[in-house]
């Protein structure tokens, strides 16, 4: 990694546009939210400008394959390697488990 110590790492844009366009050194930070939420305030949300327009979209292929060794000593480790394929863009992700569960 470039970051140096006692640096906040760069921030990347959220959405497929950002996944080409890497930082300097390459480096993803990223955080991922989930959320639940009851049937009705869900169909709200998809109803929104946004999202809505998001659903209207040509769905297209995205293909994600994830590796680990043969003994699953990546997935016992709290770690996920995956290639994603999306059209000519791949890209790399490594997700490693926060200790404690939290960010």
């Amino acid at each position: 990694m470039s970051e140096q110590a006692g640096t906040p790492p760069k921030r990347r844009r959220q959405g497929r546009a950002a996944a080409s366009a890497a930082p300097e050194g390459g480096w993803h930070p990223e955080l991922e939210l989930k959320f639940a939420a009851p049937a009705p305030v869900l169909k709200a949300l998809l109803a929104a400008a946004p999202l809505a327009q998001a659903q209207a979209a040509a769905p297209r292929p995205l293909e994600s394959t994830y590796y680990d060794t043969a003994g699953h000593d990546l997935r016992r480790a709290g770690v996920a390697l995956r290639l994603r394929r999306d059209g000519e863009s791949l890209v790399q992700t490594v997700k490693i488990a926060a200790p404690g569960g939290g960010p």
